[in-house]
């Protein structure tokens, strides 16, 4: 399966950081855990159905997504990746609302735009490496609630992969 070449090819490229981050009992690590796990698991695999080939590579492009992007932030907006981690809380937040903002397709452009204007502000403080107040952490709660609450149930695709992850008991 190629797409299982092409993981183990960039597993190749991104072991040492990989093991790099969870070695450093990362944040930012825990929350790629579930997606490392689970894409390494079914990659072990001799063939997958229908369901675990989708599963392998709704993982595998999420996880190579926010390992260049961790890359990226670790090497430019960062000094090091431990500088990244030392901002873990508000990173992980951060990708929390790009999860939503992306995941979440049943919101209004208004409630969009407003997700996004989160989204800017959460970056801002993160590349400032300041936290996020938690008057303004309620306030974006409140507001993701509200959208779910008017459009419908959502499950954060981080959720999703640890409930698939103790459905094969590897987790």
């Amino acid at each position: 399966m190629k797409i299982v070449s092409d993981y183990e090819y960039w597993l190749v490229e991104k072991k040492h950081f990989l093991e790099k981050m969870e070695k450093a009992d990362s944040l930012i690590y825990d929350r790629l855990m579930p997606f490392v796990v689970i894409v390494e698991y079914l990659s072990k695999k001799d063939s997958f159905d229908e369901d675990e080939a989708y599963i392998f590579s709704v993982g595998f492009n999420y996880l190579n997504e926010k390992v260049y992007e961790i890359e990226s932030y670790s090497s430019n907006q960062f000094s090091t990746f431990e500088e990244l981690d030392e901002n873990s809380v508000t990173y992980n937040f951060l990708c929390e609302l790009e999860d939503f903002k992306m995941d979440f397709t049943d919101m209004s452009e208004e409630d969009e735009e407003n997700v996004q204007e989160y989204i800017d502000q959460v970056e801002k403080l993160l590349l400032s490496r300041d936290i996020i107040s938690d008057s303004l952490y309620q306030e974006i709660i409140e507001l993701l609630n509200e959208i779910i609450e008017n459009n419908g149930e959502y499950l954060p695709i981080t959720e999703i992969f640890k409930q698939i992850g103790e459905n094969y008991k590897i987790l």
